[in-house]
């Protein structure tokens, strides 16, 4: 959980350049392994530090009894500021000509393109809970300077993963962590839709421990996207998704999933479905609903 939280704050809102270069794949699957090795609040600070630090300038992580770091001096405007707007999650494909969402990272020679004019407060970074007494501090806005130079962390030795390997836990889990933050922080109805994001989360890392094919770590995914209940969000096996279409309609009439119109002699309105792909119907009907999102 505090892995997730820290990874979609600096992915998304931290205007380092080194986190605009980050190869965030590379940076899931190895931050997760890392974490997993962290037996107190301690090590766990200490292993984000290691992930992040090499990303970030000026993020800070403490935990409780320790005080609070001294809050940051505000960058002087005169500086030239970096920061992150968001509208909506870029590359969702409504318009045929050009998708509705973007994010933009504004810097002084982009600041008369921005999207919007609202602006993070320099003066106010993020600041949250990580996990238990574990806190997180991060700018949102930096100095130019600040922001196109080295972060101040090495990097450190990880292992190396193949992250096309789904045999390993730390690659599928990364894969749920990098969905669960796409949508927690892009969903837009996040005020209407009351969306449990740390049960969701927690509950498809638990489903994704003994999966062992593709197909499985879709389902275990799938509570991420159902969680939402409008349709907003689909996972499918790349390639595999079904595009054809059966001679006939199917409703569901109480428990039964029953032909209402047919286009084949073979199969009459009336006919009731008792299994599909050797699965009886009814059970496959409620497991299918149970995927669904809306």
């Amino acid at each position: 959980m505090a892995f997730a939280r820290v990874y979609g704050a600096v992915r998304y809102f931290h205007p380092c350049d080194a986190a605009v270069a980050a190869d965030w794949n590379t940076v899931a699957a190895t931050g997760v392994a890392a974490v997993h090795e962290a037996t107190t609040y301690g090590e766990l600070a200490a292993i984000l530090e290691s992930v992040f630090g090499p990303l970030t300038h000026g993020m800070e992580i403490w935990v409780d009894p320790e005080p609070a770091p001294p809050m940051p001096k505000r960058p002087p405007r005169s500086a030239g500021l970096v920061y992150w707007q968001h509208q909506g999650y870029e590359g969702t494909p409504i318009s045929l000509f050009r998708p509705p969402y973007s994010s933009d990272r504004v810097t002084p020679k982009t600041r008369y393109e921005r999207r919007f004019a609202e602006e993070p407060d320099p003066a106010v970074p993020l600041e949250t809970i990580l996990a238990g007494p574990v806190h997180l501090r991060l700018p949102l806005t930096l100095p130019v300077a600040v922001a196109s130079a080295t972060p101040p962390t090495p990097i450190a030795d990880t292992p190396v993963l193949d992250l096309s390997d789904l045999g390993e836990l730390a690659v599928r889990e990364a894969i749920i962590v990098d969905v669960w933050s796409t949508l927690r922080n892009f969903y837009p109805y996040q005020s209407e839709v009351a969306v449990p994001w740390d049960e969701v989360l927690l509950e498809a890392l638990a489903r994704t421990q003994d999966d062992v094919s593709v197909e499985d770590v879709i389902d275990s995914i799938r509570p991420l996207t159902r969680a939402l209940h409008d349709g907003h969000a689909r996972v499918d096996r790349d390639g595999k998704r079904g595009r054809g279409w059966l001679p006939l309609r199917l409703e569901c009439l109480g428990e039964d999933v029953v032909v209402t119109a047919t286009n084949t002699p073979k199969v009459q309105p009336g006919d009731v479905v008792v299994g599909i792909g050797g699965v009886d119907a009814r059970k496959r009907n409620h497991t299918i609903a149970g995927r669904l999102s809306g």
